[in-house]
C-alpha cells in the first residue's frame, strides 16, 4: 500500500464499522513519531487513542436523536458502497476509475457506487489529477495529544491535495462536514508535505451533490480542539 505521507498509517490500521474503533493488523517498527503512536497505545490489537469519529459525535450530539436503527442501516449502506468504491480505487489503472462491484448484490448500492465513481472522474478531470488514494488513516497532534483521521478519498496534483469525503445522508449535517474536514486538513497538513488546496463534500443523494468546505472560523476550531482535548 502506497504511503502518503510521514503520519500515513494506513498500512497499519483498520477501521471497525461495528465497533466504530481502529484495529491494528501490523504493529510498526520504530520509524516516527506518527507509528510510535501506534506502538504506545495499542491494547489487545485495538488503537487506543481518539479517532475523528468519536470527536464529531461528541461535538455533534444532536444526531444521537435519530433513531440508532436508521443510522445503524445507514452507516451499512454506506460502508458496502465505500468498499466498492476502495476497490474501484486500488485497482485503477487508467486516467479514469472503473467500478467494481466486489460481492454486493445490492442493485440501490451499486447504483450510487456508479454515480460517486462518474462524479469522482469528473472532478479528477477538472483538477488535472490522476493519482488517487482512498480510505487513508493519519495520526496528528492537538495539544501533543495524538488523534486519527480516516479520509474516503485524496486526490493528488504535483505537490497539492484536494480531498473528498463521500456521504448519502439525505439530512443536511453541514456543520459536521466542514468541522470534519477541517480535521482532515489538519491531518494531511502537519507533516508539512503537501497542501491541500480544495476540499469537497460528495454526496449524491443531495440536490446540490458537490458541497465546498466553509473554512471554520476561529471559534469553530477552538470549539473542537477544546472537545477533543476534554476527551483524552
Amino acid at each position: 500500500m502506497k504511503k502518503l505521507t510521514l503520519n500515513d498509517i494506513t498500512k497499519y490500521v483498520s477501521w471497525n464499522y461495528k465497533s466504530q474503533a481502529y484495529e491494528v493488523q501490523i504493529l510498526p517498527k520504530s520509524e516516527n513519531i506518527y507509528t510510535e503512536v501506534i506502538k504506545n497505545n495499542t491494547r489487545n490489537n485495538w488503537l487506543k487513542i481518539t479517532n475523528e469519529y468519536e470527536l464529531l459525535i461528541k461535538a455533534f450530539p444532536f444526531i444521537n436523536n435519530i433513531s440508532q436503527n436508521i443510522i445503524q442501516n445507514s452507516i451499512e449502506k454506506m460502508e458496502c458502497i465505500k468498499t466498492m468504491i476502495y476497490l474501484s480505487i486500488s485497482k485503477k489503472t487508467s486516467e479514469k476509475i472503473i467500478l467494481e462491484e466486489s460481492d454486493c448484490k445490492n442493485s440501490e448500492h451499486i447504483q450510487i457506487a456508479k454515480r460517486f465513481v462518474s462524479e469522482l472522474n469528473r472532478i479528477m478531470y477538472k483538477f488535472n489529477a490522476y493519482e488517487v488514494f482512498a480510505n487513508k488513516s493519519f495520526v496528528c497532534f492537538i495539544n501533543n495529544k495524538p488523534l486519527i483521521c480516516n479520509i474516503d478519498v485524496i486526490l493528488k496534483n504535483k505537490n497539492s491535495l484536494y480531498v473528498i469525503e463521500l456521504k448519502t445522508s439525505r439530512v443536511n449535517f453541514k456543520e459536521k462536514y466542514n468541522a470534519e474536514l477541517y480535521l482532515d486538513q489538519l491531518a494531511l497538513e502537519q507533516s508539512g508535505e503537501y497542501r491541500v488546496v480544495e476540499m469537497l463534500i460528495l454526496n449524491v443523494s443531495e440536490q446540490q451533490i458537490v458541497m465546498k468546505y466553509d473554512k471554520l472560523p476561529k471559534n469553530g476550531e477552538n470549539k473542537i480542539k477544546k472537545i477533543f482535548l476534554e476527551m483524552v
